[in-house]
């Protein structure tokens, strides 16, 4: 396990190959990273976007050690720019990220510590390249600095007990999205009681095969899982078939798509839906309602 909480899996011969991307590869490898933490981010403005202390302890130790990894890089970057020496590359690639190089280019580091401190700074005397090393390694160790709060911040959110136990299995979960839909909302078991007990996903995706009518806005609509999907439709929309039965081709796929997932974020996701889908009055007219998308 590192210091930001979390077991480090890294292969240790892919961290250490010296220019193994190369600078066009390096940069790429600088974007993807950059890409990925900000829809990370962006996940994370959803209050649905977890559900359990555990699962944002999860999270918050794979953020610590990335932060470790980031203060690396940008230490990792002082010693790439202290290793330029010109058109020629690094000088000493064995060691400059230890701190070393030749002693000219040490010395002159040196001469514009002592000049910056003492306020006499000459951009045309000094490299530009020493500041930079020294704002990126003052970074880097801040950054470091606070890895300190990855033991007890993961530690504790580990510790902390869910709010209310998540379903185990689907029918769980339509159970659940029943008793939030209000008193008209029925489910539909197509099973017997204790019959259904797989936990998690089921393997074909379509759950227990229960499902939930319930009424808005003065219509009956109908909630299920299909294909590896949480679906709703309108029952007026059903098309009636030999056996009695409605078939439908028009579908209003929730985003949410996981099984067991917490019956109020499916709810919510549910209402969302059916303000979309239902005609309602608004300031000087009528909101006209999208048409659910077609299932292909």
């Amino acid at each position: 396990m590192d210091q930001s909480g979390r077991h480090d899996d890294r292969a240790p011969e892919a961290a250490h190959a010296p220019g193994a991307a190369g600078p066009d590869g390096v940069v790429a490898l600088a974007r993807t990273a950059a890409r990925t933490t900000d829809t990370l981010a962006a996940s994370l403005q959803d209050d649905w976007a977890l559900y359990t202390p555990g699962q944002a302890a999860a999270v918050a130790a794979e953020l610590f050690a990335q932060t470790a990894s980031v203060a690396r890089a940008l230490h990792g970057l002082a010693g790439v720019l202290t290793a330029m020496t010109g058109p020629d590359g690094p000088a000493r690639a064995d060691d400059h990220r230890a701190g070393a190089g030749d002693s000219a280019r040490a010395h002159d580091a040196g001469r514009y510590d002592t000049a910056y401190e003492a306020g006499r700074y000459d951009a045309n005397r000094y490299d530009a390249r020493a500041d930079a090393v020294r704002h990126l390694a003052t970074a880097a160790e801040e950054l470091a600095y606070t890895l300190r709060h990855a033991p007890p911040a993961t530690a504790a959110l580990r510790d902390a007990p869910p709010a209310r136990a998540l379903p185990l299995n689907a029918h769980e979960t339509l159970a659940g999205v029943a008793a939030l839909l209000g008193e008209d909302a029925v489910l539909n078991q197509r099973h017997r009681p204790g019959d259904y007990v797989i936990v998690g996903e089921s393997p074909d995706g379509y759950g227990c095969g229960c499902d939930v009518d319930f009424r808005h806005a003065g219509e009956e609509w109908n909630f299920h899982r299909s294909d590896s999907a949480w679906s709703l439709v309108r029952v007026s929309d059903g098309i009636p078939a030999a056996d009695g039965t409605l078939a439908y081709t028009r579908f209003t796929d929730l985003t949410v798509t996981d099984e067991t997932a917490h019956p109020a974020h499916v709810a919510a996701q549910i209402g969302a839906a059916l303000s979309r889908l239902v005609r309602e009055p608004v300031q000087g007219g009528w909101r006209e309602p999208e048409p659910p998308p077609a299932r292909r």
